[in-house]
C-alpha cells in the first residue's frame, strides 16, 4: 500500500509540474501577443483559469497523500515571534 501511495504521489507531482509549465507558456504567450502583436488570444486566459483550478485540486490531493498541511510559511516566517504563536 505504501508503494502505491508513493507511485500516486509521484504521478500527481509530475502532473502538477506539467500543468504549471503549460500555464507559464500560456500566460507568456498571452502577454507577448497582447503587447507586441496587439491581438490577444482570447482562449489562453480561460485555459489558464481552468488549469489553475486543476492545479489546486491535484496539489491538494498530493499534499493530502503526503499527510501534510498546506500553509504559507513565508508569511509566518516574516512575522514577529509573538504573532507566530511563540513565547518570547
Amino acid at each position: 500500500m505504501k508503494a502505491l501511495r508513493q507511485i500516486l504521489n509521484k504521478i500527481a507531482e509530475s502532473i502538477s509540474w506539467v500543468v504549471l509549465g503549460i500555464m507559464v507558456v500560456l500566460v507568456t504567450w498571452q502577454v507577448v501577443s497582447r503587447y507586441f502583436f496587439h491581438s490577444p488570444v482570447p482562449w489562453t486566459e480561460t485555459m489558464t483559469r481552468y488549469l489553475f483550478v486543476w492545479l489546486v485540486l491535484i496539489n491538494g490531493a498530493y499534499i493530502f497523500g503526503r499527510r501534510e498541511h498546506m500553509n504559507i510559511s513565508y508569511v509566518r516566517g516574516k512575522c514577529l515571534p509573538v504573532a507566530r504563536g511563540y513565547s518570547v
